[in-house]
């Protein structure tokens, strides 16, 4: 296990509640119900349920949370990695924005500003993870990491308590996305001679992730002295 320095010793306070119960699977803001426990919708086929709801609320700031902490350490590092992903990120904003929309779901953060966001823990947790980053290159990859490992981690408390087939459909696109980046941020990570270990999916899970097949053809970012 690597040393409690860095991303972890940050996070490990008030913020990083986190390491020891992931924000996965917990109610997450009380959306609009009506009768039964569903959640009021417009021009929708299928009702959601409240946890559904409440779900895709908290999955609209957490991806904006990817989005704008990688734009964030890209303006710090310049590295490739975080603009390629920042824009990959964007477009996962953008899937659960559409979903709110189809379910008449209000945007919480309508016209938000880089790094603003609703949710106060989410807030927290940026300026966090913006302030390790900040530190170093490897801090910064094992942010992004951590980034992923949270997200893919709530993508699937998700989807294990919705029987929605155009939420799953989106789910499993979103966990896809997150596996490449996550698988990203570690390669660079080895090739700058560290490692990251996961604080929210299971080992076993991380390795799967990181076995399976690699996008070639990058480069690393070498630490700077």
């Amino acid at each position: 296990m690597m040393k409690r320095s860095g991303v972890a010793a940050v996070l490990a306070g008030a913020v990083l509640v986190l390491g020891q119960e992931s924000w996965a699977g917990r109610n997450r803001g009380t959306p609009p119900t009506g009768p039964g426990g569903t959640c009021q919708v417009v021009a929708a086929a299928t009702a959601l349920t409240e946890q559904e709801a409440a779900d895709l609320l908290h999955l609209r700031q957490e991806e904006k949370l990817a989005r704008d902490t990688y734009q964030a350490l890209y303006a710090v590092w310049g590295l490739r990695p975080f603009d390629s992903i920042a824009a990959s990120e964007q477009r996962h904003v953008d899937a659960v924005l559409a979903l709110l929309a189809t379910y008449g779901i209000a945007d919480p953060l309508p016209d938000a500003a880089a790094g603003t966001f609703s949710d106060p823990e989410i807030q927290g947790l940026f300026e966090a993870l913006v302030t390790v980053g900040g530190q170093s290159i490897v801090e910064a990859l094992r942010v992004g990491a951590m980034v992923e490992d949270l997200d893919i981690a709530d993508l699937d408390a998700a989807a294990a308590v919705s029987e929605n087939a155009a939420l799953q459909t989106v789910y499993t696109n979103l966990v896809r996305g997150s596996e490449n980046h996550m698988r990203s941020f570690a390669a660079q990570l080895a090739r700058n001679g560290q490692t990251y270990t996961p604080q929210f999916i299971s080992q076993a899970r991380f390795d799967a992730i990181i076995g399976s097949t690699v996008p070639s053809g990058r480069r690393a970012v070498r630490q700077r002295p």
